[in-house]
Parts: C-alpha cells; structure tokens; sequence
C-alpha cells in the first residue's frame, strides 16, 4: 500500500467521472459505471493473482494493487457522494459509513481479518449490481428484469451464507492472534446492512 498511488487512483477514478460527466451523462449513471469499473478491477487482479499462482504470469503483491485502487476508489466515492447531496437522508449516512468503514477494513491485518478474501467475495457478489442499476435508470424494463434475477442469485448468498460464514472465521482468528474486535463490529453493520439489502431484494 501506497500513498502516492492511493492519491493517483482517486484522482484517476475522479477524472474519468468527469469525463463521463462532460459526456452528458448524468450523476446516478456516471457513478455507477466508475463502481463498476472499480469492481471489475478488483476481479481482475485476483484473476491475475491466480495466473501467477499457475506460473502463467509474474504478478507479485496483487493485493497492494487492490488496497492503492480500492482505498483510491472510496475516497473518491465519498467525495462525490458529499459533494452531490442536496438534503442528507439516511441512504447518504450510510453510503458515506460503507465507504469510510471499507478504508479501515482495506487497512487492517489482511490475515487475522481475511481481507483479501472477504474483498473478493463480496466484489463477487456486487457484479451484477451495475448493469442493474443502469438498465433501471435508463428505464430499460426487459434487460433490468433479467439481471435483476442475476442480481438475486450473486448478492443474496455473498451477503448472507457466505459472509456470515467468514466473519466466524475472523472472529475465531481475533481470539487465536489476539487481535483488536473493533473491525469485527465495523464490519457487522456492513454485513447487516447487506442482509437487508438481500431481504429487500427477495420480496420484491
């Protein structure tokens, strides 16, 4: 990790949103396209973690990469996300809380906290999300309808099985290594904050 490159990503992920934005594309949609850039990112460097674990490629400290992108890609996120509020609502508090609480987590022992892993599953989970959210605003009914379907079948068990599934992991860690609990309750509100996002999702 960092800080030059870190400075670099958020420049680099604010520019491109301004670019789109000159482009006439508004807000909501130019966000969405930088977030998902930013989690085919993430995918990207774990698939080029695993070509190097294959000796297909050299690509060394792949999770560097991601904490200088990602630390990058949420500063700029909360920037913009403040920056574009016309009144606060809750939806914004906890949009600003995800990102800043995702800073800490890239930040913290990548081992007691399974950091890269976690980061994986949950970009994993997130992938159908942005083509969803597009297709929505630009009222495309018959292409959101299909991945919204795709949307349920990536996010609900990422944020529900499988994540519970890691957060007992890290907590059996934190005793073991005799780590600090306050990231484990950071991350508790994020999961619960996915749980019912998932619970959303499915009675709709």
């Amino acid at each position: 990790m960092d800080i030059l490159y870190i400075i670099m990503a958020a420049l680099g992920w604010y520019t491109n949103y301004e670019l789109l934005r000159k482009e006439q594309i508004n807000h909501k949609l130019a966000s969405n396209m930088i977030a998902g850039c930013h989690c085919l990112s993430v995918l990207l460097f774990n698939i080029c973690n695993g070509l190097q674990m294959l000796n297909i490629i050299h690509f060394t400290n792949y999770f560097g990469y991601i904490q200088n992108v990602s630390i990058g890609y949420y500063i700029y996120g909360t920037y913009i996300c403040i920056i574009n509020i016309e009144k606060l609502r809750l939806f914004h508090m906890m949009h600003i809380y995800h990102h800043i609480a995702s800073i800490c987590f890239l930040y913290i022992d990548p081992i007691i906290y399974m950091v890269p892993q976690v980061f994986l599953w949950v970009e994993l989970g997130n992938i159908a999300l942005y083509p969803t959210y597009h297709y929505i605003q630009i009222k495309d009914k018959s292409s959101a309808k299909i991945w919204k379907v795709l949307q349920k079948i990536t996010y609900i068990p990422v944020r529900t099985l499988i994540l519970s599934y890691y957060l007992g992991i890290i907590y059996n860690n934190i005793k073991f290594y005799n780590g600090r609990i306050e990231p484990w309750y950071m991350c508790i509100f994020i999961y619960i904050l996915g749980a019912y996002w998932s619970i959303s999702m499915i009675l709709k």
